[in-house]
């Protein structure tokens, strides 16, 4: 199972996606779409790999970006956890925040997504430090929320190794 992710810093429904955002395990990578001559065969074949599940949230309108983008990328199976997301009490999380998911379903006290970097310029050729870091925590607790297991990551910190260049 692997996180996925489209972003692009403006409103997801009608504008193409810049981004890519894979995790499998503890290794996350953000492909940039708009900055790519061609799409990896490596990665096409991953991506639609019918042993392949891939899970997000609020992910609804990525399947179809990703088709309609100038690469033309198709993707196997995505699915939406907040579908499969519940509170203790056994009510849906369908449309609940991010933070609330990670909080209600995985325990993590204080996760937050900061709104100025998920709206900020992901069209840029060096992504922002806080840009990567802000998707890798997400891809993380997403891949961890999609396997069904709680690892041991510390008390509500992130232990994550990251290759700068």
């Amino acid at each position: 199972m692997s996180e996925f992710g489209l972003w692009n810093g403006i409103p997801r429904l009608h504008s193409p996606a810049q981004t890519l955002h894979l995790c499998v395990g503890t290794r996350c990578l953000i492909f940039q779409l708009y900055r790519a001559d061609r799409v990896p065969l490596s990665l096409r074949k991953f991506l639609y790999h019918t042993g392949n599940t891939f899970v997000g949230l609020w992910n609804g309108s990525d399947q179809r970006k990703l088709y309609e983008s100038e690469h033309v990328v198709g993707i196997h199976d995505l699915l939406d956890l907040r579908k499969y997301a519940e509170a203790d009490d056994g009510r849906s999380l369908r449309g609940a925040s991010a933070e609330e998911i990670v909080r209600k379903v995985l325990g993590y006290e204080g996760v937050r997504l900061e709104k100025e970097i998920s709206l900020s310029d992901w069209g840029r050729r060096d992504l922002e430090r806080d840009q990567v870091m802000q998707a890798c925590v997400v891809l993380m607790l997403t891949f961890l929320f999609g396997l069904g297991e709680i690892c041991e990551l510390g008390s509500s910190e992130l232990k994550m190794e990251t290759n700068w260049r």
